[in-house]
């Protein structure tokens, strides 16, 4: 089962694609022979440890991690990975003076930040990197109260002026600057980004444990109906050190609970990303006598989109709370749910015309092509893979009365009675897709719509 998912894998991924894959160490030294196999073992990555910070009795010892091996599929079309999670370096701004470092004087505006409430500071502070204060330092409310001017041995003093003069503000190493700003002990400090990181093979703590993961299905669903499932972080953590925010596809062969199209929606959240998951899960049946079917849940499937739009519907709420904090127009929330199913038409059996009766016989059956109890839905999907179209193009359904219809992957989820249009609607018309780039039409035809399909200049 999982060969030809991985050689499936690697057809898809673009030259600088990555593909993660969750093993045990029972069969890590098989996938590694496997992966090599496929992907060449020029395109290994690296081989990650996750620790699950409580483990199982396996043998003389407690098994208490697993592993995350990484492969691409070309190297040399590989970026470098960045570890996103350091946030922020702070350190303070003097040095002790000297013939190499004088002192010098720079005067500070009202409104510099004070890691504290109110204070004054008077005459010298500090111990041999000291500030000598020509002017009080007076703070009200976190905030200098007034401008005041500061004589010392100034570590960056030519990045203080440029943080103050308002312009963006590199240091020595090519960090950003963040801000200036005065300790609870008066002193000025700085706090500045830090600089690329290349993430480590042991996974930091930061990524959690199937513990998490489970916390956060209760979170979800208020109780425990799927075990040890993956913390949003691990993916979260694995998507941001290889993939930046703009139309990357991440692609889950084994969704599971979700996990990966949560930590998807999140990340675009926080960013204002547009990358987009696709989740492929097996019709697995959920055990009659658990949680998930107490709950109404048939297939572990049937988690995957309720989490999925429980998710979506929290991102919507603390948008319309606070939005401020997002983007306009900017964050993608739909999705769609496609099933493996029979064709919707009927299939020509030549293997079975062994006579003039039973060519007849098939002839008639193709009279109307159509299996009995199709939906025009998936007749269209269908006709649309057929026809080369993805399934997120934007769909409309065009009534010969000149109405509109949208039904564009942009606000269509399988939660939504607008999905009830893409069965079509009342009346007769066509489905444009892609604004004419194909039309299909799927009721009765008559003169009125046939002339509206020509007029509309399908490509």
């Amino acid at each position: 089962m999982m060969y030809p998912r991985l050689f499936l894998a690697k057809n898809l991924l673009r030259d600088d694609g990555v593909i993660f894959v969750h093993i045990d160490d029972n069969e890590v030294h098989n996938l590694r022979l496997v992966m090599n196999e496929i992907f060449g073992e020029e395109n290994f990555v690296a081989q990650l440890i996750w620790n699950l910070r409580s483990g199982t009795q396996a043998g003389h010892f407690t098994r208490s991690h697993e592993y995350i091996v990484v492969y691409t599929k070309n190297k040399d079309s590989l970026k470098y990975f960045e570890d996103l999670s350091g946030g922020s370096i702070t350190h303070g701004a003097l040095k002790i003076i000297s013939k190499a470092n004088p002192a010098s004087e720079i005067t500070f505006p009202a409104g510099m930040e004070f890691e504290g409430k109110d204070a004054i500071f008077s005459g010298e502070i500090g111990g041999n990197e000291r500030q000598i204060l020509i002017d009080d330092l007076i703070f009200k409310d976190g905030k200098l109260s007034k401008p005041a001017r500061i004589t010392a041995g100034w570590a960056m003093k030519n990045q203080v002026l440029s943080w103050l003069a308002g312009k963006e503000t590199i240091d020595s190493k090519g960090q950003k600057v963040k801000r200036f700003y005065f300790n609870s002990s008066g002193i000025l400090w700085y706090e500045k980004e830090r600089g690329t990181i290349h993430p480590k093979t042991v996974l930091p703590d930061a990524v959690g444990n199937t513990k998490k993961g489970s916390d956060e299905i209760i979170e979800i669903f208020g109780n425990k109906i799927f075990d040890f499932p993956k913390p949003s972080s691990l993916p979260k953590f694995l998507i941001e050190t290889c993939s930046n925010k703009s139309d990357d596809i991440i692609l889950d062969f084994f969704g599971g609970s979700g996990t990966t199209a949560h930590a998807v929606l999140e990340l675009n959240k926080e960013d204002d990303g547009n990358r987009k998951f696709i989740l492929v899960q097996m019709s697995e049946q959920c055990d009659q006598n658990s949680e998930a079917f107490k709950a109404g849940y048939k297939t572990i499937a049937d988690i995957a989109k309720e989490r999925i739009r429980r998710v979506i519907q929290r991102i919507e709420k603390e948008k319309a709370e606070k939005p401020d904090l997002f983007e306009v127009g900017k964050l993608d929330l739909g999705f769609k749910v496609f099933k493996l199913s029979p064709s919707s038409f009927k299939i020509w059996r030549s293997s079975e015309i062994d006579s003039a009766e039973k060519l007849v016989e098939q002839l008639d059956a193709f009279t109307d092509p159509i299996r009995p109890g199709a939906e025009k839905q998936n007749m269209l999907y269908e006709l649309m893979l057929k026809a080369g179209r993805e399934l997120t193009s934007p769909i409309q359904y065009v009534m010969v009365r000149q109405a509109h219809h949208d039904i564009s992957a942009d606000n269509v989820t399988l939660s939504s009675s607008k999905g009830d249009i893409a069965k079509g609607a009342t009346g007769v018309g066509y489905y444009s897709i892609n604004n004419n780039e194909l039309i299909i039409a799927l009721d009765a035809m008559n003169e009125k719509l046939i002339d509206q399909i020509i007029a509309a200049k399908p490509q």
